[in-house]
């Protein structure tokens, strides 16, 4: 995790610098693309450092570099210790969640009395926030009113609901070492990434692991499985074990990590491979329903009868549990088949296939309706990566993005994209060095110029233009009527209230030429709580006037999430899954995108950008006003 410990330094740093007298917008600049760029790294900071790699990383600059190994030879910036003098790390993290600016902030910490998050939370469990701070004296030009307290108040909730999670993009970052210190043992047999990371969730609080070893044949051998997890515990990426866990099928273990997440390790065995899979996988709800079908077809727990079961049950008359019966005709299904399932990953299809309902993919697992479309045979044919025709949300050097045109031509021609739109930000996004309409013009000349030179994939002319007020976007209608795909979105000027807020996004969505609204709330994991909408209003308003609404797959944003996505989904809406990249390997986090999108039961046709070129034109075209 030190990546994002010290993309978060920097991200700090940034924020704290923002409006502050003395000319500071390129320090600003310099800790904004160092933080991005670190963040993104996909392989270990540390040794990118140790090799003088990162000083050549594009987005770190030379200043950046210097506090960067000051980091590495003292283990701290003091730039950033000196900001923690007063509050806490938390609390500095906080200014940047909450969007209230500095001053705002610190002007409430003063209020309250605030050194810590747990004052925060004690002041808004004992309901004084509002009267502590209006009650405060302020100075004149500072304004703090009943808006920005319910913004406070929220984004501490969403703080507090957040802090014990991880991006599940951070995750893979280091799920190959852990993978490689395993099979370093020679009795690991498979390894299987289980839980809420095999369901594909977007952020995830501990990584599950299922482990065959080769002792574990026909018996399960309990010794020898808990000498493998202690040997584990010696592993480079174990601290320790925090505890450990004996059932009556198998063993498992709890452990401290090097990357500061917390694993569990599954000890499973040949026989109960399919077993441990289907229940290690979850969702809780998900496996407690299908044992209740497996209870119904068998007669659950006591005297089974004999016609419900495969040959080898029709004599048994044990009284058992749900999960003893379960046990047991995973195991016979095993035997039956005679095939060895453990080598197969999804292995678990066999209780589905018991139970002659459709095969549910682990992404659907949350008890959200998903059995019983199983059981009519009526679950939907998820959309895969392979699905996607071109990504519509490319940053550029135009404005914030790192990207040079022949390497983003490369990547988007190995994912087989059929075009690709370069988005960059409009004026009011400052610190995105936005594009006036000037500049605009002289980009559309150089779009049209690519175009003349590179005839595959197509290059959508696009932008991300900022939604600055209720019928306000940054670009005049003549502007955006020479841009080929529009994305509305919100950065700044959101401490609204709930009714002003989502006024503003659909009146955006009834711009003839706004294609789609960007990241739709705003959500940024761990540096911004959402904004505040009535998001059904903006869902209805979207699929009435035939806008798409965003799934958008940086690792840290994944907005729309997979609740939302049903419920737009339900209104007849379409999403458009993009990644909204600002350095080239951000392309490659399509694939975040696409788990939500089948968290979500998203098929092919809920997509905008499965369409090929003609087809979304057609699309864009065939909105009626």
């Amino acid at each position: 995790m030190l990546n994002y410990t010290l993309s978060t330094i920097f991200a700090s740093l940034a924020e704290m610098f923002k409006n502050k007298e003395g000319g500071n917008f390129d320090k600003v600049m310099d800790f904004t693309k160092a933080a991005r760029t670190i963040r993104d790294y996909t392989g270990d900071i540390a040794m990118a450092y140790s090799e003088k790699i990162v000083e050549n990383l594009p987005g770190i600059t030379p200043y950046a570099y210097s506090l960067i190994e000051e980091y590495f030879k003292t283990g701290k910036i003091k730039k950033y210790e000196d900001l923690k003098e007063k509050y806490s790390e938390d609390l500095i993290k906080f200014i940047r969640i909450s969007g209230l600016g500095k001053r705002r902030i610190f002007h409430i910490y003063e209020a309250l009395g605030a050194k810590t998050i747990n004052d925060l939370k004690e002041a808004v469990s004992d309901g004084s926030v509002y009267k502590r701070v209006i009650d405060s004296p302020m100075p004149g030009d500072l304004l703090i009113n009943k808006i920005h307290i319910e913004r406070f108040i929220y984004s501490l909730d969403y703080y507090e609901n957040t802090k014990t999670l991880f991006p599940s993009g951070y995750v893979a970052f280091f799920i190959e070492n852990i993978k490689s210190h395993l099979l370093s043992l020679k009795d690991i047999k498979k390894i299987q990434i289980t839980g809420s990371l095999r369901r594909k969730k977007s952020f995830i609080k501990d990584i599950d692991i299922l482990l065959l070893p080769a002792f574990n044949n026909k018996e399960y051998d309990f010794a020898l499985s808990e000498k493998l997890l202690k040997q584990i515990a010696q592993l480079g990426f174990a601290r320790k074990i925090i505890s450990m866990e004996k059932r009556d099928d198998n063993i498992s273990a709890r452990y401290d990590t090097v990357f500061n997440i917390e694993v569990e390790i599954i000890i499973s065995s040949q026989t109960g491979w399919s077993y441990d899979l289907f229940t290690t996988t979850g969702s809780k709800e998900h496996v407690a329903a299908v044992k209740d079908m497996i209870a119904a077809k068998t007669g659950g727990p006591g005297p089974r009868p004999s016609s419900n079961y495969p040959a080898t049950f029709k004599d048994s008359k044990r009284i058992k549990s749900d999960a003893g019966i379960f046990e047991d005709i995973i195991k016979n299904i095993n035997n039956i088949n005679n095939a060895d399932l453990a080598d197969i990953d999804d292995a678990d299809k066999s209780i589905y296939d018991f139970l002659k309902i459709q095969y549910i993919e682990p992404e659907l697992r949350e008890n959200n309706g998903e059995i019983g479309l199983s059981n009519n045979f009526n679950l939907p044919k998820l959309i895969n990566t392979g699905d996607i025709k071109g990504d519509l949300h490319i940053h550029s050097p135009w404005s914030d993005g790192l990207i040079e045109t022949g390497e983003l031509v490369k990547k988007c021609i190995n994912y087989g994209y059929e075009y690709f739109a370069i988005t960059d930000h409009s004026v009011s996004n400052i610190y995105g060095n936005g594009l006036d309409e000037a500049r605009l013009l002289e980009k559309i000349k150089y779009i049209e110029e690519l175009r003349g030179n590179i005839k595959s994939p197509h290059i959508f002319l696009g932008a991300e233009v900022d939604i600055t007020g209720v019928g306000r976007l940054d670009y005049s209608d003549e502007i955006l009527e020479g841009i080929d795909f529009v994305l509305g979105s919100m950065h700044s000027n959101y401490l609204n209230t709930r009714h002003e807020n989502t006024a503003r996004v659909i009146s955006a969505i009834k711009n003839r030429h706004v294609d789609a609204i960007a990241h739709p709330t705003g959500v940024v994991f761990g540096s911004r709580a959402p904004y505040i909408f009535d998001m059904g209003q903006i869902f209805e308003a979207a699929a009435r006037y035939g806008k798409a609404l965003e799934i958008n797959s940086y690792l840290l944003r994944l907005d729309l999430n997979d609740e939302y996505v049903r419920q737009f989904k339900k209104m007849g809406g379409k999403v458009v899954i993009d990644t909204d990249s600002h350095r080239i390997d951000n392309l490659d986090m399509i694939k975040l995108g696409i788990d939500v999108a089948r968290r979500s039961g998203l098929e092919k046709d809920d997509v905008i950008n499965t369409m090929d070129t003609k087809s979304l034109m057609k699309w864009k075209a065939g909105r009626s006003y």
